[in-house]
């Protein structure tokens, strides 16, 4: 009687491992491709949440005939401030409802205001960034990658109107002001913190 050979021959040791070799120098190839393309798409949402600040702050300029200010403030120490000028962008960013909650007959940390500022807005988060502040132990406060430009010469100013910026201390600017012209004038910029390192609001 015939019986039929069946060929037991499988991958060999040599063979295995040439295909691990082949498949790690594949994965090694493309993991930093993905790492680029995923740093690019970041970095292109950052800046798409630039560009929607600076549309929300000419809308904001349409409506009142000036541009926000960058902290309302009862003297020129920004750090004392009320209000914060992102505040009076919301409104012009589809964010109503947390502007319609926001009192401002209180400061930022007082009464109703401090459920209103825990509203997490992710146009003012860099997709890069996952920062946090803390205040009083324990209140994450209005969160934002981001700052409004106060000038170039104004890091912890407290001369009001004196940092040649377009958003200073309970300021009304005008497009006019702009000499420079918007295109040459920085308005926002990237001030994300490392997730690492925890500030302090203020």
């Amino acid at each position: 009687m015939k019986t039929h050979q069946y060929d037991k021959r499988g991958f060999t040791l040599v063979e295995l491992l040439v295909v691990i070799a082949v498949i790690a120098i594949l994965i090694g190839i493309l993991i930093p491709a993905v790492m680029v393309i995923r740093s690019t798409a970041r970095s292109a949402q950052c800046r798409s949440h630039l560009r929607s600040m600076a549309v929300a702050a000419h809308s904001y300029e349409t409506a009142k005939g000036y541009l926000p200010p960058g902290v309302v403030s009862h003297d020129s120490n920004f750090r004392t401030g009320s209000h914060s000028g992102f505040v009076y962008l919301l409104p012009h960013m589809e964010q109503t409802p947390v502007f319609e909650r926001y009192d401002f007959t209180l400061d930022w940390n007082q009464g109703t205001n401090l459920d209103v500022i825990t509203a997490k807005i992710n146009v003012f988060l860099c997709p890069a960034s996952s920062s946090e502040i803390n205040q009083n132990g324990g209140l994450v406060a209005g969160v934002t990658d981001y700052a409004m430009c106060k000038g170039d010469n104004s890091f912890l100013c407290l001369n009001p109107n004196n940092s040649r910026g377009i958003f200073d201390i309970n300021s009304k600017t005008l497009v006019t002001d702009i000499i420079d012209g918007k295109s040459n004038t920085l308005m926002f910029g990237e001030a994300a913190s490392d997730p690492s390192i925890t500030a302090e609001a203020t």
